[in-house]
């Protein structure tokens, strides 16, 4: 145990060092490395700035303020944390008070995500050294180091994402109520945050459910075994406590999805009142239309992608009539019509790219775009003079040409990087490499059994990543996938009882 508080002292310095080090490295300025590297920061600031000085959820930079609809008001909720403690009329221009207290709040929150990981660890049964270790490799992780630094939902939504499974975990052991509830919060929180952890309550209460009915099987199992037909009560008592589990699994499922639900309710019926539409976000149809939709068009019809987009907006005019774009939710619900229509023509080659930027993003070890940012390179600098690397890399990729795709990552991404920047996607490439190779080798270990069930929030964000995939979307699995790799590379621990070696169960 002792080790194991040094190992996640080490964590701590060692993530807080790197993280210091990557804002420190003169090649770009401090503003350009936390907002350039996404185009959502500065959406994110806009909407912070608007809700602290103008009273309003909205991205416009004068009154009358529109309503967005689009983002969510979690992460703009935490932006206008430090808004409130500055008095500068500019906010992004250097000194910014404000970008330095809005990235000192996410290194504090990297720093409890690395604590967080060693947590869930234990609580899951892993030893202390394994736990440690797994949070030491969240602090090493250079994709975590990257997004700690800048100001998109990253380190929140993970911060968020660790406490939920955490109390969920609890759940599974002490099967009280309150963990239940504040698991339920988490939830609505999560989605609060990014919309893409809808469908994440619904897996869980699934999962709650299913460990009422196994808990259920096994109890009674084990009373025909050991009753047998000597004892004609076991049965019944069988039956009664079945659907007493059924009942409580049906109950907690429920009270779950209720509090998410709850949480979440506020925030629909606002959107409600300014769209006309129960809705969370448009993000879904935007989503559908901006990339799985025009990226099958573009796909199919050998366009670019940008081209795709304009074809998709003049299909919809012609259908539907003119558009109001001022209107987003009926604005964003015609054009997912439209893009629905394009998958739907071409099914197969849209799960095809659906899977390539699923892939994408799980194998990606860092983004490319973000290195060249904090290496000094423009943003929009290429070689090449391509838009859009990545929705074409995933077009050459569904069509089957591997090599194009290959040296077009090469020609616009990679050709220009300083040789820091090439040292530190090396550094990417081996230890990612690592990470999912030791990770997979964990499936196979005995002592991983109590952490089988994390592959369900693990699956759930590779598949629903899609084609707007990349290395910043693979952050919320990151420390499920340490905690599995740090079982790998630990040794197995002795078992001196029998007691012991029968509480390692799933359950």
């Amino acid at each position: 145990m002792k080790s194991a508080s040094w190992l996640l002292a080490a964590a701590l310095l060692t993530g807080l060092a790197l993280r210091l080090c990557l804002l420190l490295i003169p090649a770009a300025p401090f503003a350009t490395k936390v907002l350039e590297p996404t185009g959502d920061s500065p959406e994110y600031v806009r909407l912070a700035a608007n809700l602290v000085h103008g009273r309003a959820f909205s991205q416009d930079s004068a009154p009358p303020y529109r309503p967005d609809i689009l983002r969510t008001p979690v992460y703009p909720l935490f932006l206008a944390l430090p808004l409130l403690l500055t008095a500068h009329s500019s906010l992004l221009s250097p000194p910014s008070t404000f970008l330095v207290l809005a990235v000192s709040l996410q290194l504090l929150l990297s720093l409890a995500i690395v604590w967080l990981t060693l947590r869930l660890g234990l609580e899951l049964g892993l030893e202390p050294s394994a736990s440690a270790l797994a949070a030491l490799l969240v602090a090493l992780s250079p994709n975590l180091v990257f997004y700690s630094v800048k100001l998109t939902t990253e380190m929140l939504f993970l911060s968020l994402l660790l406490v939920t499974l955490l109390l969920a975990s609890r759940f599974r052991t002490t099967r009280r109520w309150r963990e239940l509830i504040a698991a339920g919060v988490g939830c609505g929180l999560l989605i609060l945050t990014r919309p893409i952890a809808v469908f994440l309550p619904l897996l869980l209460a699934l999962y709650i459910l299913w460990l009422g009915t196994m808990k259920a099987a096994t109890r009674c199992g084990k009373q025909g075994l050991s009753r047998a037909e000597s004892d004609a009560s076991a049965p019944r008592d069988c039956h009664s406590f079945s659907a007493r589990n059924w009942q409580l699994g049906i109950r907690n499922s429920t009270l779950l999805l209720a509090c998410t639900f709850i949480v979440l309710a506020p925030w629909v019926i606002r959107n409600r009142r300014v769209s006309g539409s129960y809705t969370l976000s448009t993000a879904f149809d935007y989503n559908v239309s901006e990339y799985s939709g025009a990226l099958t068009m573009a796909a199919a019809r050998s366009m670019p992608v940008s081209e795709a987009r304009d074809s998709l907006a003049a299909e919809a005019q012609a259908q539907y009539g003119p558009l109001n774009e001022s209107d987003q939710a009926s604005y964003w619900a015609v054009m997912a019509k439209v893009g629905r229509q394009q998958i739907s023509s071409q099914p197969l080659l849209a799960a095809k790219i659906h899977a390539a930027g699923s892939v994408g993003g799980l194998l990606m070890p860092l983004s490319i775009r973000a290195l060249r940012v904090f290496s000094g390179v423009d943003p929009t600098a290429s070689t090449a003079g391509t838009p859009g690397v990545a929705q074409k890399t995933l077009q050459l990729v569904a069509r089957g040409r591997i090599g194009p795709a290959l040296a077009l990552i090469w020609r616009d991404r990679l050709a220009t990087l300083p040789p820091l920047a090439v040292v530190i996607l090396l550094y990417a490439i081996m230890f990612h490499l690592a990470l999912l190779v030791a990770a997979f080798v964990s499936l196979f270990l005995k002592r991983s059994r109590r952490l089988l069930w994390l592959l369900l929030p693990i699956l759930y964000f590779v598949l629903t990543t899609g084609p707007v995939g990349e290395a910043r979307f693979r952050v919320p699995i990151e420390p499920l996938l340490c905690l599995f790799a740090a079982v790998a590379l630990t040794r197995a621990p002795r078992q001196p009882s029998a007691a012991r070696h029968s509480s390692s169960g799933l359950t």
